[in-house]
This record gives structure tokens, C-alpha cells and sequence, in this order.
């Protein structure tokens, strides 16, 4: 699906932890993302310049209409993002399950640890190392977690991408026409 790919030297560093930035972008390609140039300009947070790398999208993913409503990403309370902090096993359930629509409400008000629960009931962390809420996790973890993520079902019951199409081509939310399972 071209949502991960290795560094600059094509090594996949599968034990690597991710920063927040970098686990924004895998959310914001899952989605459908694939050029966030768009984006580019807003300076959302005082420590995500315009000239970060992934400051499209975290814009995006904050700016852009159908993914802005379901608030996927958020700041700190000081109003920072900081982007190269590792991102938390607690952080990375969240930000999946707000993918799948699913709320506070939906989900409970004890964060992270309601938001650990609910992944885990929904089989997002199936197959992946055991972490604490607040450990960092892995790009292989990351992995996991997304393929698990694409592979469930909304909170109404709708897919982020579909199985696969009969040409073994996978379709995204925004190229959908219709899928079999």
C-alpha cells in the first residue's frame, strides 16, 4: 500500500521506535494521504515549522475536511506537537481508534489506558508485542497496528480500505467504487 517504507538506504529498521511525526504520517497515508504538499505551508504548532518534513501532514491531518472532524491528532497542552518525541503505545491506540470514528464517549474517559482496552478488544493490537500505555513502540509494532487497523471495520461498520480488489489492487476511501470480502 506504500504507507511504510525503509529510510534513505532502503533498510526497514524494524526494531526503530517512531516519533510522533513520523506516526503521523503513516495515519495521514493510511487515509489516503499520499501528497501532502497541499499542506505544506501551515504552521499548526510552534514547534512544527513549515519546513518540517512532515508538516503536511500533521496539517493535514488536522486541516483537511473529512479527517479534521474526527480529530485524530492533537497537541500538547502547552500547545506544542513536539514531533521527534517517540510516539506511545497509548498515543498510537488513540490515534487508531479515532481513525475507525470511535470517541471518548465511545470509548471511555481514562487516558490512554480506555483507549489500550478498546484497541485491544478490537483485535488492532493482535499479533504485535505486549508494551505498556506508555512505552514507545516499534515500526514493526506500527505495522501491525495499522495492517490490523485497515483490516477493521468503522465504528458503523464501514472500511478504511477494502480486502483487496479482484486485480490484487487495493482501493482507499477516496478511490472506493466497491469491494468484496
Amino acid at each position: 500500500l506504500s504507507i511504510m517504507q525503509g529510510d534513505g538506504a532502503g533498510n526497514f529498521e524494524p526494531n526503530r521506535s517512531l516519533t510522533r511525526a513520523e506516526f503521523t504520517k503513516l495515519a495521514a497515508a493510511s487515509l489516503g494521504v499520499s501528497d501532502a504538499t497541499a499542506y505544506q505551508s501551515y504552521t499548526l504548532f510552534p514547534d512544527v515549522l513549515y519546513t518540517h518534513w512532515a508538516s503536511g501532514y500533521i496539517a493535514a491531518m488536522m486541516k483537511a475536511p473529512d479527517l479534521a472532524k474526527k480529530q485524530i491528532i492533537r497537541g500538547n497542552p502547552d500547545g506544542t506537537f513536539t514531533p521527534e518525541k517517540p510516539v506511545t503505545y497509548g498515543e498510537a491506540c488513540t490515534m487508531l481508534l479515532r481513525m475507525l470514528d470511535y470517541t471518548t464517549a465511545d470509548v471511555g474517559p481514562i487516558w490512554p489506558s480506555d483507549y489500550v482496552v478498546k484497541a485491544q478488544s478490537l483485535g488492532l493490537t493482535r499479533g504485535g508485542a505486549a508494551h505498556g500505555e506508555n512505552d514507545p513502540i516499534t515500526r514493526a509494532d506500527a505495522a501491525i497496528l495499522l495492517r490490523n487497523t485497515l483490516r477493521t471495520p468503522t465504528k458503523e461498520g464501514e472500511k478504511l480500505y477494502a480486502v483487496a480488489a479482484a486485480d490484487g489492487s487495493w482501493c482507499t476511501p477516496f478511490s472506493y467504487v466497491a469491494f468484496t470480502d
